[in-house]
C-alpha cells in the first residue's frame, strides 16, 4: 500500500489526481470542489441554535466549535452543504458552499 498526502486546499491538484485516474475533468472537477475545507462561522445565535447548530454539524460528520451565540463549523464543502441547519440559519449558508 502506497500513501500519498494530498494538500485540500489546493482543488486543481485534487482534480489533477482525480483526472489521472480517469475521471472526466467536469467530474473530477466537482470532486475536487466538494473535498475543499470550508469553515463558517455563525455569530448572533440563540442558545437553541447553537445547540441545533452543534448537532446537525454532529450528524453531518463536520468539526463544531461553539461558544457564547456563535458557532464555527468546518469540513468539506459537500458535508457542509448538506448539513441540515435550522430554518433562517440554511438560507444564509448556502450562498456561503455554493
Amino acid at each position: 500500500m502506497k500513501l500519498t498526502r494530498i494538500t485540500t486546499t489546493n482543488t486543481s491538484v485534487i482534480r489533477e489526481v482525480l483526472e489521472q485516474r480517469g475521471l472526466s475533468f467536469h467530474h473530477a472537477e466537482s470532486a475536487a470542489t466538494g473535498l475543499q475545507q470550508i469553515a463558517v462561522l455563525c455569530d448572533g445565535l440563540a442558545p437553541d441554535e447553537v445547540f441545533a447548530v452543534h448537532e446537525a454539524a454532529r450528524h453531518a460528520g463536520l468539526d463544531c466549535l461553539t461558544g457564547d451565540g456563535w458557532a464555527l463549523l468546518s469540513g468539506g464543502a459537500a458535508r457542509l452543504a448538506g448539513c441540515t441547519l435550522p430554518p433562517g440559519l440554511a438560507d444564509q449558508l448556502g450562498p456561503i458552499v455554493q
